[in-house]
């Protein structure tokens, strides 16, 4: 896969910014915060073996519906069952689509709540883990040259 042409990418108004280009491996990660090879990333992001996305989660869509108001800031990534769909949307884009989609749910593995989880099957194949081992699962597959995809939220230091 290639990164998007443009720097900022928007998707069901949900916005990403091309963080780093290369070949990508998570190196280090706390404090939400990733190391992917020697550059740091703040809060949650999207991973492919090709490039990094700083994946904006601090602030939810503001579609129909939505249980938060306008401008309500959050300090650190939410929770997977405060995400919807539209947050996993860059997965619909890649032609061909990743054989694998980890998500990367915090500090803890946290299952998201069934309606979601649909959704996401429709994306393809997922696994959900807590975040140190989506950064360990998708560096061993990216390095097998597989195509794999993460969204992986933002932890706390592990130490």
């Amino acid at each position: 896969w290639q990164p998007p042409a443009e720097k900022s990418v928007s998707i069901e108004d949900n916005s990403l910014t091309v963080a780093a280009q290369g070949s990508m491996t998570v190196t280090g990660w706390g404090h939400y915060k990733f190391k992917i090879n020697e550059d740091f990333v703040l809060g949650s992001v999207i991973i492919f073996p090709t490039f990094v996305l700083s994946w904006n989660i601090n602030v939810p869509p503001q579609n129909e519906g939505s249980q938060y108001k306008p401008n309500e800031k959050f300090e650190y990534p939410m929770s997977i069952n405060e995400l919807d769909i539209d947050h996993f949307r860059i997965f619909d884009v890649f032609r061909p689509p990743p054989e694998l989609i980890i998500i990367g749910t915090g500090a803890k593995i946290e299952y998201p709540r069934k309606e979601l989880l649909k959704e996401l099957r429709k994306l393809g194949n997922i696994e959900i883990m807590d975040s140190v081992n989506a950064c360990a699962t998708f560096n061993m597959l990216s390095q097998e040259e597989r195509r794999v995809a993460a969204a992986i939220i933002g932890i706390p230091d592990t130490r």
